[in-house]
């Protein structure tokens, strides 16, 4: 679905209170303060619940803290659960594929039941439910067993209020363990005890459902986070008991378990602090995935009341997309949220950070207008050519490459009848599929595109040989050839020279252009383009001289052969699923840069050129849908303003240049890419 149609749906759900001045009538946990605005206070955005919102006025009292108690019940029964979920992944091969769909299902469910139920909605009141959410959400959160809602979210309440102090029950100054699960092993601090039941919960003692569960939690615990996950899969499909209690209960409770604790310890210890400097949650998108959305952690300590515990909404925040889904089916409402305008005055969504978020070392460009020489004086091919103007007069007739029709045909109709497959293939299968996929996919995002085509970074040779072999498994041309396309394509953008030229259509951006003779432009413009630098690097036209017997080993032969030999899988599953089915896959999710990027989505920072932002297309392309961005500014390595978000190839480079692999990385300035925004942008960027 195009982008901004779901920006449109996610918008007209239904009413949202909207919070649009600083909500503070006091400190910010030491920080500065703020004006009070009565009509945006905490209390009066939530009448009901006052008692998440950080207490400045609470300090620690003086002394040693008291002699830990150990629960050795606990203890034991984590380590056995543990133990369990280790024995668990090495018996995931052997699982039937629905036993490790229907574990996931359950996690993704439970995880919900914490994330929308709990937290969200009981913890915290930024959204209101109707009862058959409510009765699905109190399932699903018996299903995490974590604790009944009641007791979650008196914890959870204690942790905002007096966060980083002795009352909070997963004090993080105690340490990554402690905060992690150490804190389940032993017996509460005083404080805790103290504060905790001081806090006002008559609102979840006058919900009659909240009641019921706390009441009859365990029985409730013990059938749905046990005894079904186990009996399911050993029941419906035939998969064996062991499997099923290792694997569909053990490993997927310690799985969730282990996301939702990552809030309380990684998300206080490591990550940005780009709404509030002086306390200790931070942003951390692996939390994010790991827990459906709750890794933005410093914008939920600084807004809690904020139903979608992000700036972003949506971005790695199935939680939001959920309620939002909800939303729309009339069973959620009143959902509170933050305004654009009030975080601008906070200075936030303009300079997004108070940390040094780019640690490690990489060229940013200074505020000036950016001449594309001075910053890459190799090569200047890749920047739009505004005089150039398509030639009056008809298109010239369609010359169809029949070889690339039936190929092509034959490579679908393969992987359509691999996807029938699936169910049948063993686990390591598609695991080597997708684990071939992503090794492909930064052969072309990492190498073919960042690297070689608009050298926005600088590799060794260790890393070289390995994008070169990437790029060599993806079979989407050799380098040098990519990368010609490529530059004609930035060069000539959206004319008849631009080899997949978006204005004919979805089709022809998508493959088609790979299905006709180029336009006589794009030969004559291509041709003509300045490729000295890709021509004097050996390991690119060595690629280039053995190209063809390279990919039918590399994309065809291996990934046939390694599943039919190594693990016994049938030829036909391993030919279709692992390299039909595999490729297919990738190909599209490349081709959508050239053609959904260009046709659905925003234009934040350029709405004259055919380019935009398009989340999903990132999603499935590892970092590639900012595709706006990435056309206004081709020389930085992020191709995003926001480096790491939905951008896995960002965070590729980023590991490589730790290890010292990557190096002199371009990054584009902030204060340029806000002038940019302000001069050229459609309006639909945030700071706007």
């Amino acid at each position: 679905m195009p982008a901004h149609i779901l920006q449109e749906i996610s918008g007209s759900y239904s009413a949202t209170t909207t919070i649009t001045a600083p909500p503070s009538g006091g400190q910010q946990n030491g920080g500065e303060k703020f004006e009070k605005n009565p009509h945006h206070w905490g209390a009066d955005v939530r009448p009901e619940l006052k008692d998440d919102l950080y207490d400045p006025s609470y300090q620690d009292e003086e002394g040693p803290p008291p002699k830990l108690e150990y629960v050795w019940r606990n203890i034991i029964l984590m380590a056995l659960l543990h133990l369990g979920a280790l024995y668990g992944i090495t018996l995931v091969p052997s699982c039937k594929i629905y036993t490790c769909l229907f574990a996931y299902l359950y996690y993704v469910i439970s995880a919900l039941g914490i994330t929308a139920g709990a937290h969200r909605l009981w913890s915290h009141r930024t959204y209101k439910a109707r009862l058959p959410l409510r009765l699905f959400l109190i399932i699903a959160n018996t299903m995490a067993f974590q604790n009944d809602v009641y007791e979650w979210a008196r914890d959870h309440r204690a942790h905002h209020k007096f966060s980083e102090t002795h009352a909070d029950p997963h004090n993080s100054r105690r340490g990554f363990f402690f905060s992690h699960v150490g804190w389940l092993l032993v017996r509460k601090h005083p404080a805790v005890k103290e504060k905790g039941g001081k806090l006002d919960m008559s609102d979840l003692k006058a919900e009659k459902l909240v009641m019921f569960q706390r009441r009859y939690y365990k029985p409730g615990l013990l059938l749905m986070c046990f005894i079904l996950p186990t009996l399911v899969p050993w029941y419906c499909w035939g998969e064996t008991f062991v499997n099923s209690l290792c694997v569909s209960t053990f490993l997927r409770y310690a799985v969730v378990l282990n996301a939702t604790w990552l809030v309380n310890s990684a998300a206080h210890l490591y990550g940005y602090r780009p709404y509030d400097k002086h306390i200790s949650s931070r942003e951390n998108i692996l939390v994010s995935m790991g827990a459906v959305g709750e890794g933005f952690h410093n914008y939920h300590h600084a807004f809690p009341y904020d139903y979608s515990a992000s700036e972003y909404r949506w971005h790695i925040n199935f939680t939001t997309f959920f309620i939002d889904c909800m939303a729309a089916l009339g069973l959620a409402y009143d959902r509170k949220r933050y305004s654009k305008q009030a975080i601008s005055e906070l200075r936030i969504s303009l300079l997004h950070s108070a940390d040094d978020k780019f640690a490690l070392t990489e060229k940013v460009f200074p505020e000036q207008e950016i001449l594309e020489q001075d910053i890459r004086p190799e090569m200047r091919e890749d920047i739009h050519d505004p005089s150039y103007q398509d030639e009056e007069g008809p298109l010239p007739k369609l010359e169809y490459v029949w070889r690339n029709i039936i190929l092509m045909a034959l490579l679908h109709l393969g992987a359509l009848y691999g996807i029938t497959l699936v169910p049948s293939c063993k686990v390591y299968t598609w695991l080597l599929g997708m684990f071939y996929n992503v090794v492909a996919a930064l052969g072309i995002t990492a190498g073919a595109h960042r690297l070689w085509s608009h050298r926005t970074y600088k590799a060794r040779l260790p890393l070289r040989l390995f994008l070169i072999m990437a790029n060599t498994m993806a079979f989407q041309n050799d380098v040098y050839e990519w990368a010609r396309d490529h530059r004609t394509h930035h060069k000539f953008t959206e004319t008849h020279a631009d080899p997949h030229d978006s204005r004919r259509g979805f089709f022809f951006s998508h493959v088609g252009w790979l299905l006709v003779r180029k336009h006589p432009a794009v030969k004559e413009k291509g041709g003509k383009l300045d490729m000295s630098d890709l021509k004097a690097e050996k390991l690119v036209m060595f690629q280039r001289r053995y190209y063809k017997p390279a990919v039918v080993l590399i994309c065809i032969i291996l990934p046939t052969l390694v599943p039919w030999y190594f693990w016994g899988e049938t030829l036909q599953h391993s030919l279709c699923v692992a390299t039909f089915l595999r490729y297919a896959i990738i190909l599209n999710f490349t081709w959508l840069v050239n053609s959904a990027a260009h046709l659905y989505g925003y234009r934040p920072y350029d709405r004259n050129i055919g380019a935009r932002e398009n989340v999903l297309v990132s999603v499935a392309s590892l970092g590639e849908g900012f595709h706006n961005y990435h056309h206004a500014f081709p020389y930085d390595y992020s191709v995003s303003e926001y480096r790491w978000h939905i951008n896995f190839t960002t965070f590729f480079i980023d590991c490589m240049a730790a290890l010292g692999l990557a190096y002199d990385r371009k990054r584009v300035s902030k204060a340029t890419v806000l002038a940019r925004i302000k001069r050229t942008g459609d309006g639909s960027h945030k700071s706007g």
